[in-house]
């Protein structure tokens, strides 16, 4: 298995696919996924035992694995969600041997008690943020990247596209750090031709769904792989 630092460094495009507790291990082997994004807050179940069982059998597919836990609609969080950041914090710590990484949200009142158990297990680090109504100017750009780079090497930055010039915003604003361990997309229609694009600026992940999207302007997993066949040809 491939650690997920070395994924992050590879020159081809990297996919991580969303996933909740109602996935099957076979749909999800020999797909061309290179990460899982666990999205706990997703489960239908949140007892802790079921979690980390749900856990261990993902570590089944050798595929990396990137947990995610949303608790705030503001973040991507569901308005029927009900996670505490005590329990948000008590899954990271239960969870974090049997994960790659954490992804955790600037904005979260726990960001430093999570960074701090994710470092002392070793684990890979992306501090999020999204931004589910628009993309933000170029200068507050750089104040998220500022600011995230306090907490973690890799940072990811998801804005809605209301227009073809917010994904140029976007666009932009990765070029300028495509050396920055950075991940960008723009959300909704008009930004899903950032989920193809924007690995070539610099970006370093495009995440994709079986089944169901969890985002707008989310591709399927078939139709992103060969989109990316087609424009990274040694993809």
């Amino acid at each position: 298995m491939t650690s997920f630092s070395t994924l992050l460094s590879q020159k081809q495009p990297q996919v991580a696919v969303v996933i909740t507790d109602q996935e099957k291990n076979n749909d999800l082997i020999e797909r061309g996924i290179n990460i899982l994004e666990i999205r706990v807050d997703l489960f239908k179940n949140l007892d802790l035992k079921f979690i980390q069982e749900n856990v261990h059998h993902r570590k089944k597919t050798k595929i990396p694995l990137l947990l995610s836990i949303r608790n705030d609609i503001a973040e991507g969080a569901q308005s029927n969600n009900t996670i505490s950041d005590q329990l948000k914090f008590e899954i990271f710590q239960t969870l974090i041997s049997d994960i790659d990484a954490v992804d955790i949200e600037l904005s979260s009142k726990i960001i430093s008690d999570v960074m701090k158990v994710a470092k002392e297990h070793h684990k890979g680090i992306i501090i999020s943020s999204h931004n589910f109504n628009k993309t933000p100017k170029a200068d507050d750009l750089e104040k998220i990247f500022t600011d995230a780079k306090q907490y973690g090497d890799i940072i990811k930055i998801a804005a809605q596209a209301n227009t073809l010039d917010d994904v140029a915003t976007l666009a932009a604003f990765t070029i300028k750090h495509k050396d920055g361990n950075l991940i960008t997309m723009s959300l909704g229609p008009i930004g899903t031709i950032s989920r193809i694009s924007f690995p070539a600026l610099g970006s370093l992940l495009t995440y994709s769904f079986i089944g169901q999207p969890f985002a707008p302007g989310q591709i399927s997993l078939y139709k992103l792989k060969e989109h990316l066949k087609t424009y990274y040809p040694l993809t």
